[in-house]
């Protein structure tokens, strides 16, 4: 029989590719929203796909904000995958669901997570945030309400210390760190590369995201790290770049900012590679 993962945030852009990917790996996929209902951005698995679904997609409730939901979404369930987040545009949605989201929501995700015994949660959550010198961070915090970069960092946080607080062997996890989300094609192994301690980051597909969590799910090199992610040759360090140097970044399709060759990280052709690398 299929193992069960939760999706959490599975009508985000980053959510809906996680519950594509898990479905074509041979997961049973819940996908946790705040209404138990196949968002628009999920109906074509239903009605269009050459793969037959049926009986490995379900929608439950899962909403960050009420643990109790989470607990009744985890139950069985062996995986999940936290890919929800606050909107950082403006006006989207209230100042008040950074701090609802992107700290209270994963910090119950980690805490319902426990209660249930589930073997593993990957976290997505974002690069920088524990670089607030950084041109990125000051850019995020300039142009965006809420506090997002302080709320994700908290979030972190705050899930680290419940892991430790709980001291279960068999529960694990594992934190990705995308830096800037797009909607292109993946560019998958060896054009992926990672990277620790919140130094270097780039450009990544959410689809290649996704690709990542459901891979890091089984695999013991993953469990119990954070790391950053991206495409090669979107590289950049973040400690190098001002804010000006990051609108440009940003601005020139993640291209123009050079870095020594030394720097730059190893890539891989498979998985196990990339993960043990970290």
């Amino acid at each position: 029989m299929a193992e069960t993962v939760v999706i959490v945030g599975a009508a985000g852009g980053t959510g809906v590719k996680c519950v594509e990917q898990a479905l074509e790996a041979g997961y049973r996929v819940k996908a946790g929203r705040r209404e138990a209902v196949l968002p628009d951005s999920l109906k074509h698995l239903q009605e269009d796909s050459k793969e037959d679904f049926t009986g490995r997609l379900e929608p439950v409730v899962a909403d960050v904000r009420d643990v109790d939901t989470l607990r009744a979404a985890f139950a069985g369930a062996k995986y999940v995958i936290f890919a929800a987040a606050a909107s950082m545009r403006r006006g989207e949605k209230s100042a008040n669901d950074a701090a609802a989201v992107d700290r209270d929501g994963i910090i119950n995700t980690a805490r319902a997570a426990l209660d249930c015994d589930v073997s593993k949660v990957v976290f997505v959550s974002s690069a920088c945030i524990t670089s607030p010198d950084s041109g990125i961070y000051r850019m995020v915090g300039a142009m965006y309400p809420a506090d997002i970069m302080q709320m994700k960092l908290a979030g972190y946080e705050g899930v680290l210390e419940l892991y430790r607080e709980a001291n279960k062997p068999n529960c694990t996890y594992t934190f990705v760190r995308p830096g800037g989300l797009t909607d292109n094609a993946p560019v998958g192994l060896p054009n992926l590369r990672v990277s620790t301690g919140d130094e270097i980051g780039g450009e990544i597909s959410r689809a290649d995201v996704a690709d990542i969590c459901v891979h890091a799910l089984t695999s013991d090199a993953a469990s119990g790290k954070t790391f950053e992610c991206y495409r090669v040759g979107s590289e950049a360090k973040f400690q190098s770049m001002g804010v000006m140097t990051t609108m440009l970044f940003f601005a020139t399709g993640y291209r123009w900012v050079p870095m020594e060759e030394k720097d730059f990280k190893p890539s891989f052709d498979n998985w196990d590679a990339l993960f043990e690398s970290i």
